[in-house]
Formats: C-alpha cells, sequence, structure tokens
C-alpha cells in the first residue's frame, strides 16, 4: 500500500549523483543495493548464530536446574554470555549427566567462570 496516508510508504529518492542518469549513476547504485542485500546477509546470519548460543545455554541451565542443581549466579552470567558454539554443546552434553554445576568446567578449560570474591 503506498500513497499519501501510509506513513511507511518509500519515499521517492532524489539523486544528486554528479552524472544523473548515465552508466556510472545506474552501477553505483546497483553497487549500494548488493551491499545492502550482503550486509542483510550477514547480519540474518550473525542473528540466527545468536539465537542458536542463546537457546543452547537456555537449554544448559534449564537441565542443570531440572535436575536440581544449584547454579550460582556468576556461573548463570557466565553460560549465558557465552557464543562459543561447540563449548555450548560440550556442556550441553555434560548438563546431562552432571551431579554440581562444577562439572560443566572440570575439563581443564582455561576459560573457567572466576570465583566472586567474599
Amino acid at each position: 500500500m503506498t500513497g499519501v496516508g501510509n506513513p511507511w510508504a518509500p519515499k521517492p529518492i532524489a539523486s544528486y549523483f554528479p552524472g544523473r542518469g548515465t552508466l556510472v549513476e545506474q552501477t553505483f547504485y546497483e553497487g549500494k543495493g548488493a551491499g545492502l542485500e550482503e550486509g542483510k546477509a550477514v547480519g540474518r546470519a550473525e542473528g540466527r548464530a545468536e539465537g542458536e548460543a542463546w537457546g543452547m545455554a537456555q537449554a544448559v541451565v534449564r537441565i542443570l536446574t531440572g535436575r536440581r542443581i544449584d547454579v550460582p549466579a556468576v556461573v548463570l552470567q557466565y553460560i549465558h554470555e557465552c557464543t562459543d558454539i561447540p563449548r555450548l554443546q560440550c556442556w550441553l552434553d555434560l548438563a546431562v549427566t552432571a551431579t554440581r554445576v562444577e562439572d560443566l568446567f572440570d575439563l581443564g578449560s582455561e576459560a573457567e567462570p572466576e570465583k566472586a570474591e567474599d
């Protein structure tokens, strides 16, 4: 739906390109459009990856809490901030058999959550 009453209607583009109406202008705008589409594709891919990481983090926490394993706030934050899919997959697998939250991080990983100082 386009028209005067539609605030979302595309606005006409005024061209102030130095060579208006030329092949150079047309090529410029085609390149700009291609760049925009490429940017959208990259954004969608990043969004999917973030969504996958978020979902896996939620699953890890849900499995741990469902198994009545206490998950400290610092560990919750650490799990939710992780965007490394392979690491999250590993934690998800370990959460199924863990008896304590430390079991997720007992693999000698150098990126363990830091202990909060009391």
